[in-house]
Formats: structure tokens, C-alpha cells, sequence
């Protein structure tokens, strides 16, 4: 094995090394939100298919949505958009500033040049992320509107 390929293979290590720290931050961040963006994105949904399919019950379309809507991926896909866009220190600055008030977490974000241009950043891969979530939700809707159609059949005829 040649200098070149242990060089390599070091790197390589380092490098996987750092993105599973960051991702394990990643996930203490996605975890530790003080409001579950999933969540949202579900009632947005339900309220949607709810009015769609009024003569079934409420609790009918939730529990469908909600076997059809995959959170668990989901999470995953924003934790590793987190990981990609984030060094371990962002990660840990957005956990401390996600654990105080809003206003004290503005105070963070808006009190140094660099915590500025986090905020830019934080901003920037919230788009990301939404559209991460809108992809999940608009993956599964096929699925989701043929058990809908299926169970309002009934009511139809």
C-alpha cells in the first residue's frame, strides 16, 4: 500500500469522522425544537384532506396520513441537510439558542457579525428543509388519496 493510499485513506477517515459528529449534532438539534415542523406540515394536510373527504371521520384521515407519511425518514433527510450545511460548532450554537426564548435567541444570533451570518444561513437551509418535507408529503400523497378514495367509496354512491 503506497503513501498516496494510506494519505488517502486517512483523510477519508477524518473526514467521516467529522460528518458523524456533525450529524449527531444534526439530530440533537432536529430533536431538541421547540416546535415540531412535522407536526405543522401534518395538520396543514389533515386540514386539507378533511375538507376534501368531509363524510369521513377525522380520526379516519388522520390515522391514514399519518401510516402514510414516513417521519422517521423524514427526520433523517433533514438531520443529514443539517449535517451537510452545518459544522459541528453551528450545530451546537443552534442547540444553546434553540433551548432560550426567541428573543434570547435573537440576542444570539443578531449580537456578532458572525452570529449574523449564521442566521443568514439558518434561514437559507430552512428553505432547504421545507422542501425536503414538501417532497416526503407529495411522495406519499398518491398513496394517501387511493386508502382515502377506498374508504369514502360509500359515501359516493
Amino acid at each position: 500500500m503506497g503513501l498516496r493510499t494510506i494519505s488517502f485513506a486517512v483523510l477519508l477517515a477524518v473526514v467521516l469522522t467529522a460528518c458523524g459528529g456533525s450529524k449527531d449534532k444534526a439530530r440533537e438539534l432536529v430533536e431538541s425544537t421547540r416546535y415540531d415542523d412535522f407536526e405543522s406540515r401534518l395538520e396543514v394536510l389533515l386540514e386539507f384532506f378533511n375538507s376534501h373527504y368531509w363524510a369521513l371521520p377525522v380520526d379516519t384521515i388522520r390515522e391514514v396520513v399519518t401510516k402514510n407519511l414516513d417521519r422517521e425518514a423524514t427526520k433523517r433527510q433533514i438531520i443529514d441537510v443539517y449535517a451537510d450545511h452545518f459544522t459541528e460548532e453551528e450545530l451546537e450554537v443552534m442547540i444553546r439558542a434553540n433551548n432560550k426564548s426567541l428573543e434570547e435567541t435573537e440576542s444570539i444570533l443578531s449580537s456578532t457579525k458572525e452570529g449574523r451570518a449564521l442566521f443568514d444561513r439558518v434561514v437559507e437551509v430552512q428553505a432547504v428543509v421545507d422542501q425536503v418535507m414538501e417532497d416526503a408529503a407529495k411522495a406519499q400523497t398518491t398513496a394517501i388519496v387511493e386508502a382515502l378514495d377506498k374508504l369514502n367509496e360509500p359515501y359516493v354512491n
